[in-house]
């Protein structure tokens, strides 16, 4: 089922807290192409916002169109940017290896003193993949224990510190991270 199964669109789409909604769901069930689809009369008539933007550029760094993303991150120009606009934002940017500003978006939510513990949990691993990428192991291993701290469940984070621990050799750790992954 696509998006011609959802019921009544063009009525959810003049009520924008719907619109989103029905982009949300539709991400969630991988279908990224269609998200972007049902968000097409937000940008059409103008009425798009930090959101609309925040859900079509997640949806383009899915789809492995992450340039596409960064750009429509990079020339939006719309007051209250959020964080999750700033980890998607950031996230495309190391991707696009543009790393200090990547660091940048992270640091601006991990700044933030009002920010959540969920932001703030991937704003440090977001931290941490890009140090690792640049070979800063320690201070990536700062961040994904930052990360742990907040999120002590997530095996992604540590699989991520054992294999930043791999890279400083320090292999009886690693091992412990591996473990705690599983």
């Amino acid at each position: 089922g696509g998006i011609n199964q959802l019921p009544n669109c063009h009525y959810f789409w003049s009520h924008q807290t719907h619109g989103h909604e029905i982009a949300k769901i539709l991400q969630s069930k991988g279908q990224h192409q269609q998200a972007l689809l049902s968000l097409y009369p937000f940008f059409i008539n103008g009425t798009d916002t930090v959101e609309t933007i925040t859900i079509a550029a997640q949806s383009l760094e899915a789809l492995d169109r992450c340039e596409d993303g960064l750009n429509l991150c990079l020339y939006c120009n719309l007051p209250g940017v959020d964080r999750d606009f700033m980890l998607t934002q950031g996230r495309l940017l190391a991707a696009a290896e543009r790393f200090d500003e990547a660091l940048k978006s992270f640091e601006s939510i991990l700044d933030d003193d009002d920010s959540e513990d969920g932001p703030r949990k991937t704003a440090y691993e977001s931290k941490g993949n890009t140090l690792a990428e640049l070979g800063n192991f320690e201070e990536a291993l700062e961040c994904y224990d930052a990360a742990i701290k907040l999120d002590p469940g997530d095996g992604g984070l540590h699989s991520n510190k054992g294999n930043v621990l791999c890279e400083l050799e320090r292999h009886d750790e690693a091992r412990e991270a591996f473990n705690k992954a599983l």
